[in-house]
């Protein structure tokens, strides 16, 4: 899969559950662009600013209707779980797709954790795959 990456030049510190939020959310958008998306290119982006850290992953793939992906059966729990990462650090997760149109998931955290409300020196930064190590969800 080829990624088109647009990242800070600079490290920007975030609380820990910010980071992990946002660590999260690349993790699972870029697995649902895999698993569902049927194509091999993806843009990922991340922002921030003296307010807001925007995180973004977007692709021109197969995409799909939002509001009809339910988790029953225990099946398509990412969209959920992320939501409710977000809203636990007083965040959102929009999701805007079509069929045939590719789908865009954008993740929108405030700088200071709604749980905290400090911001805890832990940069962002980008690592190498191979020093990564997490669960999948999916």
């Amino acid at each position: 899969m080829e990624i088109s990456v647009s990242w800070p030049q600079e490290p920007h510190p975030l609380p820990l559950v910010s980071a992990i939020t946002v660590y999260r959310f690349f993790q699972e958008a870029l697995l649902n662009v895999v698993k569902h998306a049927e194509v091999d290119q993806a843009r990922v982006e991340l922002q921030v600013d003296d307010n807001w850290v925007t995180a973004v992953v977007a692709d021109q793939g197969l995409g799909f209707v939002p509001d009809a992906v339910t988790s029953e059966g225990g099946r398509h729990l990412g969209l959920g779980l992320l939501r409710e990462r977000a809203r636990l650090v007083g965040g959102s997760l929009d999701v805007t797709s079509w069929r045939g149109a590719g789908t865009t998931l954008m993740l929108r955290l405030p700088r200071l954790s709604a749980a905290t409300g400090v911001a805890l020196a832990t940069p962002l930064e980008p690592t190498r795959a191979d020093d990564q190590v997490g669960e999948q969800v999916g």
